[in-house]
């Protein structure tokens, strides 16, 4: 019962601070950073070119000879924060599968050099905390 009651207070932290408002280094102004499912979203942010992306990630990815030894589950999701430039920020193991792996994904996603489309509110591009997962299966398995 604690222990269920420490990680409710965990992830309601962690939501929190996610979903805080952001300072913009370029003026100082703080913006409204929107959870991925708001209603005021116009779109939603996805990666630009969503291929190249993928690919990248699978090139890149240093675990994928370990995921053999995986029984079930080989998928790590993380939230991140996508800004209105579409950089990827703050990614956080949201379901991890062990510490190898979601270290992995972290690093895939903090030093990846593409960018994505950032979501919109109202025609202006904003700043989303979302989710993404990471496969750690080789193509064709």
């Amino acid at each position: 019962m604690k222990a269920a009651f420490v990680f409710s207070l965990f992830v309601v932290a962690v939501t929190l601070y996610s979903c805080a408002p952001t300072q913009s280094a370029a003026n100082g102004q703080v913006r409204a950073v929107y959870k991925d499912d708001d209603r005021e979203l116009s779109s939603k942010p996805e990666p630009t070119d969503k291929a190249a992306f993928e690919q990248w990630l699978y090139e890149h990815n240093q675990q994928l000879q370990a995921a053999a030894v995986l029984k079930g589950v080989e998928k790590v999701t993380l939230v991140l924060t996508v800004d209105d430039q579409g950089n990827l920020l703050k990614p956080m193991v949201w379901r991890g599968i062990g510490a190898p792996f979601d270290n992995e994904a972290q690093r895939l996603l903090k030093e990846i050099p593409l960018k994505w489309k950032p979501g919109t509110v109202r025609g202006k591009d904003v700043n989303v905390v979302t989710y993404y997962t990471i496969s750690f299966l080789k193509k064709g398995e």
